[in-house]
């Protein structure tokens, strides 16, 4: 018997992928944020902008709640950080394992969202470390994956295009 992955896997309806859109939209581009400088390092290969608005919190949180009950069971209370990346050709992006903080609370779950449709990038994959995913529908717009926050993770190179996602965290008490 094979061992599930530790992921939820989900997919949006498009006027879902628009309402977070919308969202990005009106948002901040990491550039302008020094506070935020490790997410894009100002590099004009890779943007990211900083999502607000209480919808897509709400919007956001409702996902989370939806994954954490049906695939992980973790203590979660608040949605943290909610991001907007643009990969472009040539950068690949990891993780630096940032689920433990100065703060109260950890981080729990980690969300990203497929913004972009497969034929507008190659390369992109999105892969996590020790876990073989064979999901081809990662690579579809709408697509959703949530994941336990301590689980490192990278994008491969793009190769060809733009790959768009939008990424979300979910905090709760420290890890016991």
């Amino acid at each position: 018997m094979s061992q599930r992955p530790p992921i939820w896997l989900s997919t949006l309806k498009e006027e879902d992928v628009r309402l977070i859109e919308r969202a990005v939209s009106g948002s901040v581009s990491v550039a302008d944020i020094d506070t935020v400088n490790t997410l894009a390092e100002k590099d004009e290969e890779e943007q990211g902008f900083v999502v607000h608005g209480n919808s897509i919190t709400a919007f956001t949180q409702r996902i989370f709640s939806t994954a954490n009950r049906m695939s992980f069971g973790f203590d979660i209370q608040a949605v943290s950080d909610m991001n907007y990346l643009v990969h472009k050709k040539g950068k690949d992006w990891s993780t630096d394992l940032e689920w433990y903080s100065e703060y109260y609370y950890d981080k729990k779950l980690s969300l990203i969202v497929q913004m972009s449709k497969p034929d507008e990038y190659e390369g992109g994959d999105f892969e996590l470390e020790n876990v073989k995913l064979n999901f081809p529908e990662l690579r579809e717009r709408g697509t959703m994956i949530v994941f336990p926050s301590f689980m490192k993770y990278r994008i491969t190179e793009v190769t060809k295009g733009v790959r768009k996602t939008y990424r979300s965290w979910m905090e709760g008490p420290r890890w016991r």
